[in-house]
């Protein structure tokens, strides 16, 4: 059994939303481990109805190791009706414990008519964005350029096209 500190068991009150932020090793992915657990425990939640957000994919796996360790013992006989934790269990592969990207991206593929995004909609990794990014800088300057746009002017006194490009790139 896990002994939390008087802020963590605060932490790990259901009866409402919290973000959990603290520094490595202080226990955020213990008291969010207990939060889970917590709503299949006391609510009788299905996992398909639970979220469970994390920054990094690594994080996200050890909660959900975290987690199905827990409901594995449950399921032995640790705690209440042994079949209902074994079917808890076996949903353990469709929990939605992910990171905010994965989860955001679960959703518009799940629901893209409602969000207005293409079905097919692809993520970029950060260096596909900087050349998506940088391509489409590029044709903005270009077409300013050719329609000789006053602010446009004015900036190109001031700098080179490739400062531009850093500048709005950072912009």
């Amino acid at each position: 059994m896990i002994t939390f500190t008087d802020v963590q068991k605060l932490a790990c009150d259901i009866s409402r939303n919290i973000a959990v932020t603290a520094g490595a090793g202080s226990g955020k992915t213990s008291v969010l481990v207990e939060r889970y657990l917590w709503c299949l425990r006391n609510n009788e939640y299905r996992v398909r109805r639970i979220v469970a957000i994390t920054f990094t994919e690594k994080a996200a796996g050890e909660m959900l190791g975290r987690i199905r360790e827990r409901v594995l013992n449950f399921s032995r006989g640790g705690l209440g009706d042994p079949n209902r934790w074994e079917e808890v269990f076996e949903k353990l592969s469709l929990a939605n414990v992910s990171t905010i990207h994965s989860f955001c991206q679960r959703l518009l593929r799940e629901f893209p008519i409602e969000a207005s995004v293409d079905p097919n909609f692809e993520v970029l990794d950060e260096a596909a964005k900087r050349i998506c990014l940088t391509h489409l800088i590029d044709d903005v300057i270009r077409q300013r350029a050719t329609t000789y746009d006053a602010n446009m002017a004015i900036l190109a006194e001031i700098w080179r096209p490739s400062t531009l490009r850093n500048v709005l790139l950072q912009l």
